[in-house]
């Protein structure tokens, strides 16, 4: 019987971040952020994690099989693309993303439906978007 890969929303293998020693991949700046459905209840319950920056530099390539969220064009090259949604999409296989000051946010959700649920990449985008 043929095992059957699972449906993750993000199943990156063999990545590889920046081109090389003397090219790195650059992140300035850290953003870390958490949400709860009522900060100042005594049961509140995390609802997200947010964690990235808003200025990554570099590339990053690798085998992206799935990847749930979003992608400005411009990070894979196409400057007058229309925005990239996914959802365990095969949509980056092959592609190398170019990160040129641009955000890179991993975005965990626990609330919501389950299409909202789960782990979601923000790449190309700064925070606020």
């Amino acid at each position: 019987m043929k095992k059957t890969a699972p449906n993750w929303d993000m199943n990156w293998k063999d990545i590889k971040i920046g081109e090389s020693m003397n090219t790195p991949l650059i992140t300035d700046g850290l953003v870390f952020r958490t949400e709860f459905d009522n900060i100042d209840a005594a049961d509140k319950q995390l609802k997200r994690i947010i964690l990235g920056t808003n200025n990554m530099a570099g590339q990053i390539s690798g085998t992206f099989t799935t990847t749930t969220g979003a992608v400005n064009p411009v990070v894979i090259g196409d400057p007058a693309g229309n925005p990239i949604e996914m959802n365990r999409s095969g949509e980056l296989h092959g592609k190398t993303l170019n990160m040129s000051g641009n955000g890179f946010f991993i975005d965990i959700n626990f609330n919501g439906t389950s299409a909202e649920r789960g782990v979601k990449t923000i790449i190309g985008y700064p925070e606020s978007q």
